[in-house]
């Protein structure tokens, strides 16, 4: 029996017969590989777009809150401070006299510098601010205070929601 084709072809056929499957493999792997990613994408968009909604109603329910709570002590705040008249009377302003000193250490409390300059012999002196001017001054920055206070009991409490949001 007489070969048809050298053993040379019929090792060249296997060889390219072997690149091909080795190719046809190669390409198919790599569509796989192709796919698996985009479907990892894919599911990735998907909770990346659930997560940004159940923050958005997470963080909708903590400034509704706060801006409830922030009226409420607006409304109390300025509540006080009509009452101030009430309680500090004209008479209690004429007889109850605010030294300067005293001024100067609330403004400075209030700048938040320590530097009230120098005592001197006019920190007795009579500033000629009426207590119920600084009963009122009083109430309007402890309004504020406790507004800020609110507001960053707010944020701790949206940032922990956020951070909590599924």
């Amino acid at each position: 029996m007489t070969a048809i084709l050298p053993w040379w072809w019929r090792w060249a056929a296997l060889a390219a017969f072997a690149v091909a499957l080795v190719a046809f493999g190669w390409f198919k792997g790599n569509a796989h590989g192709t796919q698996k990613l985009l479907d990892y994408q894919g599911k990735q968009a998907t909770e990346t777009v659930k997560l940004a909604a159940a923050r958005t109603v997470v963080l909708t329910k903590v400034e509704t809150k706060w801006r409830t709570v922030e009226r409420k002590i607006f409304v109390q705040g300025e509540t006080i401070e009509k009452e101030v008249i009430r309680h500090v009377t004209v008479a209690d302003d004429s007889r109850c006299t605010v030294p300067l000193g005293f001024v100067r250490v609330y403004d400075a409390a209030l700048a938040n510098n320590p530097d009230t300059g120098p005592a001197g012999a006019d920190e007795r002196a009579p500033s000629g601010i009426p207590l119920s001017v600084v009963a009122e001054t009083d109430a309007f920055n402890w309004k504020l205070a406790n507004a800020w206070k609110a507001r960053a009991g707010a944020c701790i409490e949206a940032y922990n929601a956020v951070k909590n949001a599924k």
